[in-house]
């Protein structure tokens, strides 16, 4: 049985090649061709992986809206998703992609992303691989933010990702949305991190060794939240691994039954059906270097604040808070910022941390080609000093980038607008055009309004 579906595989593999290669001759493009930048030992802001080769021109895709799904149709084959998430998307691919600043392509890529995670993990019906994107409560990403200055996910797809900046599965599709690529081939210098990743002990236990080789390198503040299960009887070699580490510098555990997990497919299903309650215990850890402990160390107050964060029910508390209380307009201030390597720009999720973000550019394309952004407008309301600080300083270098200019060239300018806080979250916690927000540490509601 094996070898049939090695055989097998090794069969798709070869038509897969050949399809690609065919249409790469059709539109001419010589993937041999491309020249790609020598990666130099330098630190350089974290931006969204680039892809080298030129897109294809791609099909038509079908969409039909109704109040509450969004539906995509290709030579017969419907897809569809929650109406709130592909407006996430579309805010996401504005940020994130490099190659298609006029949407041409927007439709066709959206189909595509459902479509891999649906061949990967199953579909709502069967929910066969609901498990493995399972996300955290949205107030304990905000807490996360507040308290220890994270600004980054090392596991998240742009279905279930909080952050505009992440790490995930599949970055030839997940990049146009935003994702630095796979966690393992992602080495960050400095930075808060949340690492939630799927309950695979192989994964964690790779993930565990890559984060202490990262906090051995950098001296400069460094900081891992890592959330796994509680599993006992017999202890998996990761979660011993994490304990025994020489950079743990606290561990807590969320008992089970205590605390809720986001589905795997919020992006499909109810918002009645998107909290799941977690039927083993959640252990937290904190892996830092000296720097870091300086900077995010898990002070009393910040972990109870973290497990208050992780309380049922403070979800729905938050979303009624925000129905009932008032929202006011924000005032805005306005600052035009120029930059070679570094961009100010919109901060999706919450307040970007001038130092959350530096990754060593050991990446096979691209250089350290940086962004000039102009009229940055933060709303002051949304955000306390330190975060417009932060957010005006130095955010995550858009890929707003041709192509061409990969290796080190200069974008053109962007015009963003930021109102409110994250990315990610319950029923009114998405992207939408100019509704103001009252407070950045209480809710996330409507955040950009954009024109590039």
């Amino acid at each position: 049985i094996c070898r049939k579906m090695y055989n097998l595989s090794c069969d798709y593999a070869a038509k897969i090649k050949e399809k690609n290669a065919s249409i790469l001759a059709e539109a001419g493009i010589n993937e041999h061709a491309v020249k790609l930048s020598v990666p130099h030992e330098r630190s350089v802001w974290c931006y969204p992986i680039q892809v080298a080769l030129p897109s294809p021109v791609q099909p038509t895709v079908e969409i039909m809206q109704d109040k509450e799904k969004t539906f995509l149709r290709y030579k017969g084959d419907m897809l569809q998703m929650n109406s709130l998430y592909f407006q996430k998307l579309e805010q996401l691919y504005r940020y994130g992609c490099a190659d298609d600043r006029k949407f041409d392509y927007f439709l066709s890529r959206c189909y595509m992303l459902l479509k891999r995670y649906a061949a990967y993990f199953g579909t709502s019906g069967h929910s066969e691989g609901a498990q493995n994107q399972g996300a955290l409560p949205t107030p304990v990403m905000e807490c996360l933010n507040k308290h220890f200055g994270v600004t980054f996910e090392c596991f998240a797809s742009p279905f279930n990702c909080y952050f505009r900046q992440y790490c995930s599965a599949f970055s030839d599709i997940d990049s146009y949305f935003g994702s630095r690529g796979p966690v393992l081939e992602f080495k960050p210098k400095v930075g808060s991190f949340e690492a939630n990743p799927p309950f695979c002990e192989e994964l964690m236990d790779q993930v565990i060794l890559h984060f202490e080789r990262l906090l051995e390198d950098s001296l400069e503040p460094l900081s891992f939240i890592v959330f796994l299960p509680e599993w006992r009887d017999p202890t998996p070699p990761a979660l011993l691994k994490l304990e025994a580490s020489r950079w743990k510098r606290k561990q807590v555990v969320v008992p089970a039954m205590e605390h809720d997990y986001r589905h795997g497919f919020q992006h499909l299903v109810s918002k009645t059906e998107v909290s799941v309650k977690s039927l083993h215990g959640t252990m937290i850890v904190w892996l830092q270097n000296d720097a870091g402990y300086q900077r995010w160390g898990p002070t009393e107050d910040r972990v109870d604040a973290l497990l208050d964060a992780f309380r049922p029910g403070r979800e729905r508390e938050r979303d009624r808070t925000q129905l009932l209380s008032p929202t006011r307009q924000p005032t805005t201030t306005t600052s035009s910022i120029t930059a070679a390597t570094t961009s100010a720009v919109s901060n999706i999720g919450g307040g970007i941390d001038s130092s959350s973000m530096m990754t060593n550019n050991k990446a096979s394309i691209g250089g350290g080609g940086g962004v000039t952004v102009t009229n940055s407008i933060v709303s002051a309301a949304a955000m306390d000093n330190n975060t417009v600080a932060a957010s005006m300083q130095q955010a995550t270098a858009v890929s707003v980038m041709s192509s061409a200019a990969v290796s080190g060239g200069v974008g053109p300018n962007l015009a963003t607008t930021t109102v409110g806080g994250g990315v990610g979250g319950g029923a009114t916690t998405f992207l939408t055009s100019a509704v103001p927000s009252t407070n950045a540490t209480t809710t996330q509601q409507a955040s950009l309004s954009s024109s590039a």
